[in-house]
């Protein structure tokens, strides 16, 4: 039986996607975006999340299934929790679920083999390295039937410790893909209200340790002292928001830093910026570059992760030695002194956007992966 939209649904009566994260982030977008997509074509799917989280608010606005659990990491080994999300599984026909965390692996992923579920999948969006330990070895070899990775360097990050953790042939790389589909998110507001001055810098994402943000106030530091006229805007929350913000003041750059917390309209953000940049130590397949590239803004970024995978060197933008500050400022500075090669960039990026992460590719590889 194929649905409207051509997919074969026989064999899927209902899909899984659980994700016990407690913030927002890329991870969390994805399993929403999915969500929606597979109810677009009138899938059955049902969003698993910690009771009260912005995942399930999101899909609960959206009229998607979905059911609060509390999950920690030591949920794995309460063995009446585990048979409860199985009997939960079989009591709801789960013929095939993806999961988000490794602890999600052992959680859900327990009791998904104990009720049968066919389709245990693993999507690893981050490329820290996995351990080669007893628990991972026996997960990754008997409890999961695939491993989405969402970058090369993802794949790589897997095996690292061990090249035999898992057959290599269960590991598949789907990309994330721009998603301009999914309903605005009008609900906080946080557009940018401060007035911006000269060329306009931005990025996006969440304020903690790993985002690298104390770089861009270094690069703010060098860009007044290049006497370039800029606006840097800043969008997104996290436990380092007030200590940037009091970094930023000390150094005297409230005129050209402005925080602009939750942004609802990302595509008006990215409509006011000239260039975009990210100061991340690491990245699996960034959504916020992928969205900044679509956008048609060249990017700036440190050279490391899964960057490179995105961002082309001299051709969509500027890749900039990990942790150098001064190069990020010199090459901020170049794009924005010259609008033309900002343009060139911008339509560069665009064009790679467009035939190596369209939403509709990557959610046809998904939907294959589950079928097979």
């Amino acid at each position: 039986m194929r649905n409207q939209s051509g997919y074969n649904t026989t064999e899927i009566s209902h899909i899984g996607l659980f994700n016990s994260n407690r913030v927002w982030g890329g991870g969390e977008k994805w399993h929403y975006s999915t969500a929606f997509m597979m109810k677009k074509i009138n899938v059955d799917v049902t969003v698993f999340g910690q009771t009260g989280c912005e995942l399930l608010k999101r899909t609960h606005r959206s009229g998607i299934s979905s059911i609060g659990i509390r999950v920690n990491n030591t949920s794995f080994l309460n063995p009446f929790k585990v048979v409860k999300l199985a009997l939960t599984f079989k009591k709801l026909n789960i013929q095939a679920i993806i999961l988000n965390l490794p602890s999600d692996v052992k959680f859900a992923g327990f009791a998904a083999k104990l009720a049968g579920i066919k389709k245990i999948i693993y999507r690893r969006g981050s490329p820290v390295f996995v351990r080669n330990t007893l628990m991972n070895r026996f997960l990754f070899r008997h409890v999961l039937t695939d491993i989405i990775a969402n970058s090369e360097q993802i794949k790589r990050s897997i095996l690292h410790n061990n090249s035999k953790l898992t057959n290599d042939g269960k590991i598949t790389i789907i990309y994330n893909g721009v998603d301009n589909l999914l309903p605005m998110e009008k609900n906080s507001g946080g557009e940018p209200s401060a007035r911006t001055q000269g060329v306009v810098l931005g990025t996006a994402g969440r304020l903690s340790q790993e985002k690298g943000m104390d770089w861009l106030i270094k690069m703010a530091r060098e860009l007044i002292a290049k006497k370039l006229d800029f606006t840097l805007l800043i969008a997104g929350e996290g436990p380092l928001m007030e200590p940037l913000k009091q970094k930023s003041h000390e150094a005297g750059l409230d005129e050209y830093i402005c925080f602009c917390g939750f942004v609802a309209d990302m595509e008006k953000f990215y409509g006011s910026l000239d260039l975009f940049i990210l100061t991340s130590a690491w990245e699996g397949c960034s959504n916020v570059i992928l969205e900044a590239m679509y956008s048609g803004l060249p990017v700036v970024a440190f050279d490391n992760s899964s960057i490179p995978e995105m961002v082309r060197d001299n051709i969509s933008g500027f890749l900039v030695r990990n942790k150098d500050g001064r190069e990020l400022a010199d090459k901020v500075e170049l794009l924005a002194r010259d609008p033309l090669l900002r343009v060139q960039f911008g339509k560069a990026g665009q064009k790679i956007v467009r035939e190596k992460y369209d939403q509709n590719t990557a959610f046809n590889q998904l939907m294959t992966l589950i079928r097979r």
